[in-house]
């Protein structure tokens, strides 16, 4: 009877023992997992947040717009042409990632006065933009010229106070697009309104072909390799041509917001020097 009761008393305490060996070995094991799970979560959490810290700050933002050969998509979507080349060339040189943004011309202005877009092509230099633009270049020689229906194209124009003559002659304005700088003589003429009534204003570039084609306007003033290109491959400009009166020629500029960092900024001006020195802007100019 005695062998009996030790023999129950050792069984129960050999399941005791086991009990509690397996109660201890779950509980480490837990608490082991979830400070795996804590460490591995904190990890993840941080991990998205410094590559989008570091993606942000090595992006730049270029104002882009359907304008060709300036600016334009190829045939698999990328966009290219003069001004989008030498952008990129500049930027990439840089370090930076590129970011397109399509944008009418005002709007890209005010878009970058506020910092949300970084650097736009052809740009004059004025006193306003100054206040909210830092300028690298020139990145071009850009020539103003007039685009009339081509039953106008010899009409005699020697000088800028002649376009006063030939609204009169025809009755018919002449187009202009808001927020852009023709030349410095240009822009102070239009501060009178003797002069400046010969004149209509648009927001949409891409409204003034039509204008002069069905007579509503006797030209418009436009930069001379985009029009001289799309009145070769474009039917919207069909009885479309230049005009031999130059407006202005003038060295464009890029303009980058002043609101990007200085060491940002003179990260471009670098590598603008660099490959302006070198010879790569004028290859990519040449080919147009």
């Amino acid at each position: 009877m005695l062998n009996l009761k030790r023999n129950i008393f050792v069984i129960v305490s050999i399941f005791l023992v086991i009990a509690l060996l397996g109660t201890g070995c779950g509980n480490g094991s837990q608490l082991e997992t979830q400070e795996e799970v804590e460490n591995s979560k904190s990890t993840l959490d941080a991990e998205p947040d410094m590559d989008t810290e570091l993606t942000d700050q090595s992006i730049i933002k270029i104002r882009v717009a359907d304008y060709p050969p300036q600016y334009y998509k190829d045939e698999n979507g990328q966009w290219t042409g003069l001004d989008v080349e030498l952008a990129v060339a500049v930027v990439e040189k840089a370090g930076f990632i590129v970011e397109f943004v399509e944008l009418p011309w005002s709007r890209a202005l005010k878009m970058i006065e506020t910092g949300d877009v970084q650097f736009m092509m052809n740009l004059s230099i004025t006193p306003e933009r100054e206040k909210f633009m830092n300028f690298i270049g020139p990145e071009r020689t850009s020539q103003m010229i007039l685009v009339v229906n081509e039953k106008y194209a010899n009409v005699p124009l020697d000088n800028i106070d002649d376009l006063g003559n030939i609204v009169d002659n025809y009755g018919l304005k002449i187009g202009l697009q808001k927020d852009v700088e023709y030349s410095v003589e240009f822009n102070e003429k239009l501060e009178v309104e003797e002069f400046s009534k010969n004149f209509e204003y648009t927001s949409d570039v891409n409204l003034q072909p039509n204008n002069v084609a069905n007579h509503r306007l006797f030209g418009f003033f436009e930069d001379k390799v985009s029009m001289n290109y799309q009145i070769l491959n474009n039917p919207d400009f069909e009885g479309l041509a230049l005009h031999p009166f130059t407006l202005s020629q003038e060295e464009v500029y890029f303009g980058v917001t002043k609101n990007l960092d200085k060491d940002k900024f003179e990260k471009l001006k670098a590598a603008f020097e660099e490959l302006e020195s070198d010879g790569t802007l004028q290859v990519i100019r040449d080919k147009y």
